[in-house]
């Protein structure tokens, strides 16, 4: 069976399409709030974001160029323009890199606008895609855990003496140059981690995670991805979302990069959380009701990789298997009984977060956005302040619920998203009902601010989904040696779904 970059080379194209997260736009620090850019799978939507848009785009194009196969041009959404000298970049330097020098470029930088919104940290390489209005040179420090990685910024982190665009161009114009780097990026800048962009370079992603723009990419993209306990990871310097649910995380292509970048950044927490006393195993439970929001397929493929001989060792790392709802009878009386109901809490908190932080400059800047990010700017706006405060109030009984589901000691396993990236054809009406199972998922960490790792288990129709793992808050270097351990326990997998990607 093909590979996805082989499927993928085969008919490559770079498209744009709504999303609902902030994307984290990578070594590019370009374009990440209103859009998504995504690279055409075999008519599935595989989402691009941070460390996972270069190395993929990468992977495809590099087959192309061995196959001698065509290069596509890109196809942009007429609502975003603006989207297209990102998605020719990639292609474009892709190409370049990966191409026989005697073949002439099917895309030049005259074929890509010169639109002032794409920024670059950029190491030993000449841009030549006329797609960058500015390129920069961070050296991470001689030695460190991170000496000799490269490392991908989402664009809503500062870097001192550059403009942060927050993925959009109005915002790009209407606010200053950084005066300080974000402390995130200068922890690993000072570990040793390299700044860089050149296709295939990214080790390190850094992005940040609100309603689960680390999560999700990460499962759609088959990487490990951690969303840490709310508060636990500086956010200074950075741009919020809805700050009481922004958290900042991190990609990476492996579970023990994983960990090591968490030992860099997890040393000098911004809050101080209580651990927990008992480590996370033994006590290992396994949401029914989030299962039961998944496709069946991504289910059973999940099941299947934890089964059969390897289910020795997965009861070793995590204990024996307890079933559980998440949303169970104890919150009937609050009418929080099933994860629906949850989303609906998460809906209201966060949206009406982030009209607070942001209603003002809409308002007064009018920034273009694409019509799925106008259309939840408009419904935040219209949010009450008693609406607010009734969704607060469940919010703080579902936190309250959680921390007694997993005590000390409880690691909740549930499918990160309802299956692979959503069909690229899929109608409004499927695409809304997958959001709908999505936010599901990724809102019980969110409400709770728990943290939650995801691991590259299965694989579906030859694409990526991952197991999410949520702990006790604080848990988070538990945590990530439970996605180690489980990850040397499952190794042919997690393996077998880093090579679809």
């Amino acid at each position: 069976m093909l590979s996805l970059q082989q499927r993928a080379a085969a008919e490559l194209r770079l498209r744009t399409f709504n999303c609902s997260t902030i994307t984290s736009r990578g070594t590019w620090r370009t374009l990440g709030s209103t859009h998504c850019i995504h690279v055409l799978h075999n008519k599935r939507i595989c989402q691009l974001q941070s460390a996972c848009d270069v190395l993929s785009v990468h992977a495809a194009a590099q087959y192309q160029a061995q196959q001698q196969l065509p290069f596509s041009s890109p196809r942009c959404a007429n609502d975003a323009p603006f989207l297209q000298a990102c998605s020719a970049a990639k292609l474009v330097l892709a190409q370049s890199q990966c191409s026989p020098s005697s073949r002439k470029p099917l895309m030049t930088s005259t074929q890509i606008p010169q639109v002032p919104l794409c920024r670059a940290v950029c190491v030993g390489q000449a841009d030549g895609t006329n797609a960058f209005i500015s390129q920069f040179r961070l050296e991470g420090a001689a030695s460190g855990p991170l000496a000799g990685l490269t490392l991908a910024v989402k664009d809503l982190y500062d870097i001192a003496g550059h403009k942060t665009g927050f993925g959009n161009p109005t915002w790009l114009d209407t606010h200053p140059i950084a005066d300080a780097t974000s402390p995130a990026v200068a922890a690993l800048l000072e570990a040793g981690a390299t700044a860089a962009v050149a296709a295939g370079q990214a080790d390190i992603g850094l992005g940040s995670d609100t309603g689960g723009s680390v999560r999700v990419p990460a499962s759609f993209c088959g990487l490990f991805g951690l969303r840490p306990t709310h508060g636990r990871v500086s956010l200074a310097h950075a741009r919020p979302l809805a700050a009481s649910y922004d958290t900042c995380g991190w990609f990476t292509r492996d579970a023990v990069l994983l960990q090591r970048v968490g030992q860099v950044l997890l040393q000098h927490p911004a809050t101080q959380i209580p651990k927990p006393q008992a480590p996370i195993a033994p006590r290992w439970l396994v949401a029914k009701d989030a299962f039961a929001m998944a496709d069946a397929a991504a289910t059973q493929a999940i099941y299947d990789a934890l089964a059969g001989a390897r289910f020795g060792k997965v009861q070793a790392v995590l204990g024996a298997p307890i079933e559980v709802e998440v949303a169970g009878d104890a919150l009937a009386g609050d009418g929080l009984h099933e994860l629906g109901a949850w989303v609906e809490a998460f809906r209201i908190t966060q949206a009406y977060e982030v009209w607070q932080e942001h209603g003002s400059w809409v308002t007064e800047a009018q920034p273009a956005f694409g019509p799925g990010v106008a259309d939840r700017f408009k419904m935040a706006s219209e949010i009450t302040p008693e609406e607010h405060h009734a969704a607060a109030a469940q919010r703080s009984r579902i936190k309250q619920h959680m921390q007694q589901l997993l005590g000390g000691d409880g690691l909740l396993a549930l499918p990160t998203a309802p299956g692979p990236a959503i069909a690229c054809d899929a109608t409004q009406q499927q695409q809304n009902e997958f959001r709908k199972g999505l936010l599901g998922l990724t809102c019980i960490a969110g409400l709770s601010g728990l943290p939650q790792v995801t691991i590259p288990l299965a694989v579906v129709d030859g694409l990526p989904v991952g197991l999410s793992l949520i702990g006790p808050a604080g848990s988070d270097e538990q945590l990530l040696d439970v996605a180690v351990g489980l990850t040397a326990a499952v190794q042919d997998t997690t393996a077998l779904c880093a090579r679809t990607v």
